[in-house]
């Protein structure tokens, strides 16, 4: 008999399962009326969610628009140019998982991107142990078996680690049989990981589900219901395994979703880095921005409608139902533009869109959603520094030591976790972990004849640049000198980052620098306006991940004809959740709007 908070947490997985097949209604948006505005559905912010969301209407005939502040869309999906250098924003990679392309072709833009494999499914440095896993064999159609790729990384990894290993770590049980999950040690540990693939592809097919009687969920999805209220520290205690360099690699991935193995559920982990492992990672041709532009062009094609450079002041609440918004017209704070619509889709971060954009008096009928929103926890927020680099000034050295180097590699600082995610809180450089994104290597024409692109990326709490706020927002004729403190820190900690992963893994490198450029959580914030400059939303913590953020952060609020899309609701960060959110969004809509579904 299973628990009630598994039976709540399992009702939320047939949602999601429901999610992924789910096809929205067509033509039925023909004879729908528009009321007092010409749009069915308006979305704050073209972020990938809002842009998703706004993809999926127009191309059933609904009429979006979609307002966004920045000149360009995407939000962290977008690359800008400095010094004939491009620079991408955030990515560094997806996965070849099927859903990704299942959700693409929902949107209308999978046959409009190419996707450019990384040369390793997942590539680290630890201090004097490179790692490089190949990406998974893939049979005559181009398929790849997720559990053949887990079967040759175990084989690896026993090859490298086998004469480190204890006793508990490699007992094998005779009685059991070889693939069975209760196998003990490091084999049971990576049988209990194809397991959890093997249910979740079984979960999302269209065979599979949710049983009608939730209480055989255990029976039918054995692995995953087996770690669902673990998180991935507690599953390796469970299969003994403590060589600190193997939980470290087991583990390497932690920084791609917030957390570290100690606070990170262990299912969330293993899916999404299985996904990595078992279907390969890719690269879009051109930058994240191909992926953007391809949402925007959709929903233009359609009928829809994206203004930029457009800011969103305040959401039109009338009878305790949003009915549209209010943007600023001018440089006058007294003239506004209204827009109206059936349905408003905020994608901005959900404490903004509580705290900032809803009319004063709203909240009184909202305590207990606020009491929410001010208890969830906001993610970790990033510090970037991108380098162009001439090639014409190496000696040898710089080249040797690069070509030895994954097109994404993760370079860590030591074997513990918790170590490098408390240096990352405080923005430290010197004991942190730091993916390096070498776009030339997978893109040779990336970057101008004779020079090379680099992205340098280590995940960072707000606290140490929450002083420089009132400084940073600073509007008027001495801004840029009330700024000075801040751009000596920001200056300081690109410097100690480049020197870091040229001591660790490129020789050489600061003296090929003739393009340089550097982003902090303020920078995040302002472009994004993403709480504390947060990069995956709210935390994917035990009570706030995945499924279980539907409870909390679902796309519906409690104010009618509000919706929420983007990393911060259901089911959480990353590009590929984040357009499923978009996705969801529309099928909330849907069904409060009396279409089948």
């Amino acid at each position: 008999m299973i628990s009630r908070r598994d039976f709540l947490r399992i009702s939320a997985m047939a949602s999601a399962a429901a999610l992924v097949n789910w096809q929205c209604p067509s033509a039925l948006a023909r004879g729908r009326k528009k009321g007092r505005g010409e749009y069915d559905a308006i979305i704050i912010g073209a972020g990938l969610g809002g842009l998703s969301c706004a993809a999926l209407l127009a191309r059933q005939g609904f009429k979006p628009l979609v307002i966004e502040k920045n000149r360009k869309p995407g939000g962290y999906a977008t690359s800008f140019e400095r010094q004939g250098f491009t620079c991408e924003a955030s990515l560094h990679g997806v996965s070849g998982m099927p859903l990704s392309q299942q959700v693409l072709g929902q949107l209308g833009i999978a046959d409009k991107l190419t996707f450019v494999p990384h040369d390793f499914s997942w590539s680290s440095r630890y201090p004097g142990l490179p790692l490089d896993l190949p990406q998974p064999p893939r049979d005559e159609f181009g398929q790849a078996n997720p559990s053949v790729a887990l079967s040759n990384a175990y084989a690896a990894l026993l090859n490298s680690f086998g004469g480190m290993l204890t006793a508990d770590e490699l007992a094998v049980d005779e009685e059991l049989e070889s693939t069975d999950l209760h196998q003990p040690g490091f084999l049971g540990y990576m049988n209990c990981w194809a397991g959890l693939l093997a249910d979740i592809n079984k979960f999302y097919s269209p065979d599979g589900g949710m049983p009608d009687d939730p209480s055989q969920f255990p029976e039918l999805y054995p692995a995953w219901y087996s770690i669902m209220d673990k998180t991935l520290d507690q599953l390796f205690q469970d299969y003994k395994i403590t060589t600190p360099a193997l939980t470290a690699i087991l583990g390497q991935s932690w920084p791609y979703y917030g957390l570290p193995p100690s606070q990170l559920p262990a299912w969330v982990y293993l899916w999404f880095t299985g996904m990595y492992y078992g279907y390969g990672k890719f690269y879009i041709q051109g930058t994240s921005s191909s992926l953007s532009d391809a949402l925007v062009e959709t929903i233009k094609t359609a009928g829809g409608k994206v203004l930029l450079s457009t800011e969103v002041d305040e959401i039109i609440i009338e009878d305790e139902k949003a009915v549209g918004v209010k943007i600023k017209k001018g440089r006058s704070h007294r003239h506004y533009k209204k827009y109206y619509a059936h349905a408003v889709v905020s994608n901005v971060a959900v404490p903004v869109t509580f705290e900032k954009l809803l009319p004063q008096g709203s909240s009184v009928y909202l305590s207990d959603y606020l009491d929410n929103v001010a208890a969830g926890q906001p993610s970790t927020s990033h510090f970037n520094v991108w380098l162009g680099l001439d090639l014409s000034k190496d000696n040898g050295t710089f080249m040797e030591y690069y070509e030895q180097l994954g097109s994404d590699s993760v370079l860590h600082y030591g074997f513990n976790h918790d170590d490098a995610y408390d240096a990352l809180l405080q923005c430290d450089p010197e004991r942190a972990v730091v993916a390096v994104l070498a776009h030339d290597k997978i893109l040779p024409e990336y970057s101008p004849d004779g020079h090379l692109t680099l992205t340098l990326s280590m995940l960072s709490g707000y606290e140490p640049w929450k002083k420089f706020e009132e400084d940073y927002f600073a509007n008027g004729r001495h801004h840029r000198r009330r700024k000075k403190e801040y751009y000596k820190e920001k200056a300081r900690i690109a410097e100690q980052l480049i020197s870091f992963v040229e001591k660790q893994a490129l020789p050489g490198l600061s003296d090929l620098i003739v393009m340089q450029e550097a982003s902090t959580p303020l920078t995040n914030v302002r472009f994004t306006n993403n709480t504390q400059g947060a990069i995956y939303g709210y935390d994917q913590t035990m009570d706030n991940s995945g499924f279980t953020r539907l409870a909390r952060f679902g796309q519906r609020t409690p104010i009618e004809g509000l919706y929420l899309a983007g990393a911060w609701s259901y089911p959480g960060g990353g590009f590929e959740p984040v357009m499923l959110s978009g996705v969801e969004a529309v099928k909330c809509m849907m069904e409060d709007w009396g279409y089948p579904v």
